[in-house]
Protein backbone atom coordinates (compact mmCIF):
# COMPACT_ATOMS: atom_id res chain seq x y z
CA UNK A 1 0.00 0.00 0.00
CA UNK A 2 2.71 2.32 1.05
CA UNK A 3 4.68 1.27 -1.86
CA UNK A 4 1.83 2.43 -3.86
CA UNK A 5 1.15 5.48 -2.74
CA UNK A 6 4.63 6.41 -2.57
CA UNK A 7 4.93 6.13 -6.77
CA UNK A 8 1.93 8.35 -7.01
CA UNK A 9 2.87 10.95 -4.59
CA UNK A 10 6.61 10.67 -6.73
CA UNK A 11 4.99 11.31 -9.93
CA UNK A 12 3.36 14.94 -9.14
CA UNK A 13 0.73 14.37 -11.58
CA UNK A 14 -1.66 13.66 -8.36
CA UNK A 15 -2.77 15.12 -5.07
CA UNK A 16 -3.28 13.65 -2.00
CA UNK A 17 -3.65 9.67 -2.18
CA UNK A 18 -6.83 8.14 -0.71
CA UNK A 19 -7.00 4.32 -0.16
CA UNK A 20 -9.91 2.65 0.44
CA UNK A 21 -9.62 -0.85 1.54
CA UNK A 22 -12.39 -3.88 1.11
CA UNK A 23 -12.00 -6.80 2.57
CA UNK A 24 -13.80 -10.03 1.60
CA UNK A 25 -14.10 -13.58 1.94
CA UNK A 26 -14.53 -16.43 -0.35
CA UNK A 27 -15.71 -19.78 0.44
CA UNK A 28 -14.01 -22.70 -1.52
CA UNK A 29 -14.94 -26.43 -1.44
CA UNK A 30 -11.67 -28.91 -1.84
CA UNK A 31 -12.77 -29.28 -5.75
CA UNK A 32 -13.41 -25.60 -6.57
CA UNK A 33 -9.98 -24.75 -4.31
CA UNK A 34 -7.66 -26.71 -6.66
CA UNK A 35 -9.45 -25.74 -9.60
CA UNK A 36 -8.81 -22.13 -8.68
CA UNK A 37 -5.06 -22.78 -7.73
CA UNK A 38 -4.58 -24.30 -11.21
CA UNK A 39 -5.30 -21.50 -12.75
CA UNK A 40 -2.12 -19.72 -11.43
CA UNK A 41 0.70 -20.14 -13.73
CA UNK A 42 3.35 -21.21 -10.48
CA UNK A 43 1.36 -23.88 -10.06
CA UNK A 44 -0.10 -24.65 -13.64
CA UNK A 45 3.67 -24.96 -15.10
CA UNK A 46 4.33 -27.26 -12.55
CA UNK A 47 5.70 -30.61 -14.07
CA UNK A 48 2.35 -33.12 -13.31
CA UNK A 49 5.28 -35.29 -10.83
CA UNK A 50 5.08 -32.20 -8.68
CA UNK A 51 1.81 -30.87 -9.40
CA UNK A 52 -0.89 -33.51 -8.54
CA UNK A 53 0.61 -34.77 -5.68
CA UNK A 54 1.21 -30.98 -4.33
CA UNK A 55 -2.82 -30.67 -5.40
CA UNK A 56 -3.63 -34.14 -3.35
CA UNK A 57 -1.59 -33.00 -0.11
CA UNK A 58 -3.63 -29.97 -0.56
CA UNK A 59 -6.67 -31.36 -1.19
CA UNK A 60 -6.31 -33.90 1.80
CA UNK A 61 -5.70 -31.14 4.25
CA UNK A 62 -8.65 -29.27 2.90
CA UNK A 63 -10.65 -32.53 3.62
CA UNK A 64 -9.16 -33.32 6.91
CA UNK A 65 -10.59 -29.58 8.14
CA UNK A 66 -14.22 -30.03 6.94
CA UNK A 67 -14.45 -29.81 2.94
CA UNK A 68 -13.47 -26.10 2.48
CA UNK A 69 -11.33 -23.26 2.64
CA UNK A 70 -12.32 -19.84 3.61
CA UNK A 71 -9.97 -16.95 1.83
CA UNK A 72 -9.45 -13.55 2.99
CA UNK A 73 -9.00 -11.16 0.21
CA UNK A 74 -8.52 -7.57 0.48
CA UNK A 75 -9.40 -5.12 -2.77
CA UNK A 76 -7.76 -1.73 -2.51
CA UNK A 77 -8.49 1.50 -4.15
CA UNK A 78 -6.35 4.58 -4.67
CA UNK A 79 -8.01 7.82 -5.34
CA UNK A 80 -6.88 10.60 -6.56
CA UNK A 81 -7.11 14.43 -8.28
CA UNK A 82 -4.99 15.07 -11.09
CA UNK A 83 -3.24 18.49 -10.61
Amino acid sequence: RRERTEEIDRSRLYGTVDVATFPWTAVYTTREYVSLIDTYSDHSTLEDARRLPLYDAIAGAIDRHGGSITVPYVAMAFLARRR
